[in-house]
């Protein structure tokens, strides 16, 4: 049997599910981590952060309520602005997914949702040569934890509350670029902080 890993081949983290050895607060990331796994992979598609320990470290200091809550959407804000990242916040109904994804202005976000009643962050941005308005969405969910499609399709599949609709929306080369030898290695004893495939 194949070992779920987590993340994928090219860097980004799938599924929050392999992250219960990681407290987020009070409970373990494949419970309530979503927050800090979005965080992750926009900086990881911006190309400012290639080390998921780095972000969950910093999303722990800011993480309020011992994470009992979650990551609150203004956390979320608030910790690209404190990385001098534009960020556009947006609240609005489901069909505005569909109308942003249309205009061709949205090249990756970070999408607040409900599905049956359960708050759930995921990442998303466009996939090149895929056709008009196709995105590649991470840790979805259970047998969908990275696939492309149009956003029209997502929401109607996964978007079941229609109150809860909170967007954070960047584009590429926001923020600093990486530098050489900024990140450290992850863990003394050897092992990943999150196993690559």
């Amino acid at each position: 049997m194949e070992e779920k890993t987590g993340t994928s081949a090219d860097g980004f983290i799938q599924s929050q599910e392999e992250l219960d050895h990681l407290m987020y607060g009070v409970y373990p990331s494949s419970r309530n981590g979503c927050g800090w796994v979005a965080a992750y992979n926009v900086q990881h598609y911006l190309g400012n952060c290639d080390d998921p320990e780095i972000v969950f470290r910093e999303m722990c200091d800011m993480l309020p309520f011992q994470g009992k809550r979650g990551t609150p959407f203004p956390v979320m804000a608030a910790y690209f602005r404190r990385r001098c990242i534009p960020v556009r916040r947006i609240y609005g109904t489901p069909e505005l997914l569909d109308r942003l994804a249309l205009k061709n202005q949205v090249s990756c976000g970070i999408l607040r949702y409900a599905e049956e009643r359960i708050p759930h962050y995921v990442t998303f941005f466009r996939v090149e040569g895929e056709g008009e308005a196709r995105f590649r969405f991470l840790n979805v969910n259970e047998g969908k934890e990275d696939f492309v499609s149009d956003m029209q399709a997502f929401r109607r599949t996964h978007v079941t509350e229609r109150l809860m609709i909170r967007i954070l929306l960047f584009e590429r080369g926001a923020g600093q670029r990486k530098e050489q030898g900024k990140h450290k290695e992850t863990a003394a004893s050897g092992a990943p902080f999150v196993k690559a495939q």
